[in-house]
């Protein structure tokens, strides 16, 4: 479960995927201590880094090998998996894999990448620009609200503080969630120092906890940490990521400050995602999203979207019902004799995962398939 009143989402792994052990040793470890905390986690790691600062430098190891490593996580290890995408070709092939496309934070507004993922019946998580602000991101929920996604989440990543550096106002997280769509906060990309090292970045991964702290504090959903058992090798982002060890401390400090700060929330409409059972072996449930049938037209980048007759609400009309009704909850809520009146929460909805079954009854809607070839693969 992502959003509402689920306990926070953990996404962790390392940067890139850099060969398949090591890949399914990291991610045995982040599972093993998401087990002992009973901590929801998503497996991330990526399979192209197309906008390293260097040329020379490792990008990955490609679409195809990278999903099937991915792929391999998934079966061997019971995790859901998220990637980045850069390009609406990748989309169809991804979506089969992923159970989260991911946009990087310089295609955030990229109109054609954003309604090919919204198109695949996948949970979108879009990376807040460094250059945009918290408002905007409204923008980008509609461009997906108009193709019938609303399992959209937004990431903040810092925002650029001059040359070579980004500071995380902390402002953002609740502007962001108040637009509608459960936030995450990227924690170590947060503390990067972008090109600082001339042909690589640079960071300060020793501040990745009080950072941590902080947004949890202010009521993020999630927490996006790259983790790696050594990052001073790491072929990518070796000045940013974490150490298991380090990611352990910031999943048990964040769950402890989240039980306080988010109480409201929790205690004005109890969510069955925090209920969740992990440890049971996933089964495919009569109508849920992943049974949908296929979309009536495919998943690939558009080409005539003016043609295509309008059909249902506008995004604007979406977003403004949505706010009304979370309006119309902070009304009522604050007239009960709590401390404070509880802050607006986003809906939640429910990543797919071998090792949850749970789901809320105020999930979203499922979208289409991208292809009937996944259709056919759930059946089976």
């Amino acid at each position: 479960m992502l959003g509402g009143g689920a306990a926070p989402l953990f996404i962790a792994g390392p940067c890139v995927i850099e060969s398949e052990d090591h890949a399914l040793t990291m991610a045995t470890t982040l599972a093993t201590i998401a087990d002992r905390h009973d901590a929801a986690l998503v497996f991330k790691a990526s399979f192209d880094k197309a906008n390293r600062s260097s040329s020379a430098s490792f990008r990955g190891v490609g679409l195809d090998e990278g999903l099937r490593i991915l792929g391999k996580v998934k079966s061997e290890i019971g995790l859901p998996v998220l990637s980045d995408i850069h390009e609406t070709t990748q989309v169809p092939a991804a979506a089969e894999v992923l159970d989260i496309l991911q946009i990087p934070a310089f295609l955030c507004r990229q109109t054609d990448l954003l309604v090919a993922a919204s198109r695949s019946g996948r949970v979108v998580n879009v990376k807040k620009g460094q250059f945009l602000s918290p408002g905007e991101t409204k923008n980008i929920l509609n461009k997906c609200a108009e193709e019938g996604c609303e399992r959209v989440a937004l990431t903040e990543r810092g925002t650029t503080f001059g040359y070579n550096d980004l500071v995380v106002d902390m402002r953002s997280l609740p502007l962001m969630r108040a637009q509608g769509a459960p936030v995450i906060l990227d924690v170590t990309h947060g503390l990067q120092r972008p090109g600082a090292g001339g042909t690589k970045s640079g960071g300060t991964p020793e501040l990745a906890e009080p950072l941590a702290r902080a947004g949890a504090g202010a009521g993020c959903d999630g927490f996006f940490t790259e983790v790696h058992d050594d990052p001073p090798s790491a072929l990518s982002d070796a000045a940013t990521q974490v150490r298991p060890e380090v990611f352990e401390r910031i999943v048990e400090q964040v769950l402890a400050i989240d039980r306080i700060a988010r109480r409201d929330e929790r205690e004005s409409e109890p969510s069955e995602g925090l209920a969740r059972s992990r440890r049971l072996p996933w089964r495919p449930r009569v109508g849920s999203w992943r049974q949908r049938p296929p979309p009536s037209r495919p998943c690939s980048p558009v080409s005539a979207r003016s043609s295509r007759p309008p059909s249902g609400p506008s995004p604007a009309a979406l977003v403004a019902s949505r706010s009304a009704a979370w309006a119309s909850r902070v009304s009522s809520d604050a007239s009960s004799p709590r401390r404070s009146p509880p802050r607006a929460r986003p809906p939640s909805f429910s990543i797919r995962s071998k090792r949850s079954t749970a789901t809320s009854a105020g999930s979203f809607p499922a979208t289409p398939q991208c292809s009937s070839a996944t259709a056919e693969k759930t059946k089976s």
